[in-house]
Order: C-alpha cells, then structure tokens, then sequence
C-alpha cells in the first residue's frame, strides 16, 4: 500500500506544485527563490461526506514523512472539509453572519490543522500553524489583506507555515468562508 500511496502523493505534488503553486520571489537585486506551495486537499485528508470531522488520520501521517523528504521553502495549505463544510452549511454561513456558527466553524477546522501540524511535527517539520481568522480580512468574500510579510518572516526562518481553510472576518458581511483552494493566489505575493 505504501508503494502505490507514495506513487499518488507524488503525482498530487507534482500536479498542485507544478501548475499552480510554483512561485519566483525577488529576494534583493539577483537573487531568485522558489517557494512551494502544497495545498492537501479535503478528499485526501477527510472523509469530506461524514456529518462531523473525520479525518483520515493514516494518510495524514504518511503525506507528512513525504514532506518530511522535501528541504525548500513550503507553505502548506490544508482544506476544511467534513470539519468545516457541513458545519458551515448548517449555519448557511455562506449566505449569512451567525456568530455561534463561525465559532463553532473555526474550531473544528482547526482541529484538522492542529491534527495535520502534529503530524508534521512528529516527521521533523518545523510546522507551524497560521490562523487565517487572526491573519485575513475580506471584502465580500474577496481577500483585500494577508499577513503576507510574518508568513514570509516564517519562511526565511525556516518555519513551514500551515494555513487551513477558514471562516474569516468581512468588513461588509462580517464573516465569510475562505477556502483553502484561494488562499495560494495571496500567498503568491510572498
């Protein structure tokens, strides 16, 4: 099983890496670094059709001793779902502030990621996780601010920042879902 699991990580990470996650930065005036971007989707980590957060706590373990392999700069991206998409359906946060339901929504999504960090940890990752609640304010569901310059700050120190989908504060509608599929395009500006 292992084998045949490797086969397909490496397949995901070409595939998420590869196309849309390969960003050049400017460091000053020659140098050039390449940051990878991984985003661990909802299918891979969770059974994304339970009612309530399942994790697929086995899978979660080997794709973190496959990142354990890679030595360049990482930001890992993991999605909400069973902990976070049934939840925000109850709630119809997409549609509506509920205050008890963003809670309710952000705690669970951060059990995946603290799941997910723990993992990483245990392979000799230096994760860390990145709260995008605290981190990202939208306008109309669209991003309009990052802590981009701490998460870059945790790269060039040597930390794999670890973001996770998440509800997030609106200036016009309060609160909004952010998915971990938009976060990478923020993080390009790193």
């Amino acid at each position: 099983m292992f084998k045949k699991f490797t086969c397909v990580i490496t397949v995901f990470l070409v595939t998420i890496i590869g196309i849309t996650s390969k960003i050049t930065v400017s460091l000053g005036f020659s140098a050039v670094e390449t940051i990878k971007i991984l985003k661990l989707g909802v299918g891979v980590v969770t059974d994304k059709n339970a009612q309530s957060g399942i994790a697929k706590k086995d899978i979660i373990d080997q794709i973190a001793q496959e990142i354990s392999q890679y030595k360049g700069k990482l930001i890992l991206i993991n999605g909400a779902g069973s902990f976070g998409h049934p939840l925000a359906k109850q709630y119809n946060l997409k549609h509506e502030f509920n205050i008890m339901g963003a809670i309710e929504t952000h705690n669970s999504v951060r059990k995946l990621n603290e799941m997910i960090v723990a993992s990483l940890l245990k392979h000799g990752v230096k994760a860390i996780s990145i709260d995008p609640m605290s981190s990202t304010v939208c306008q109309n569901g669209r991003v309009i601010s990052m802590q981009i310059d701490n998460i870059k700050l945790l790269l060039d120190n040597g930390f794999v920042p670890v973001l996770f989908g998440d509800v997030v504060m609106d200036i016009n509608k309060k609160t909004c879902i952010l998915s971990g599929d938009r976060t990478p395009t923020k993080c390009r500006k790193i």
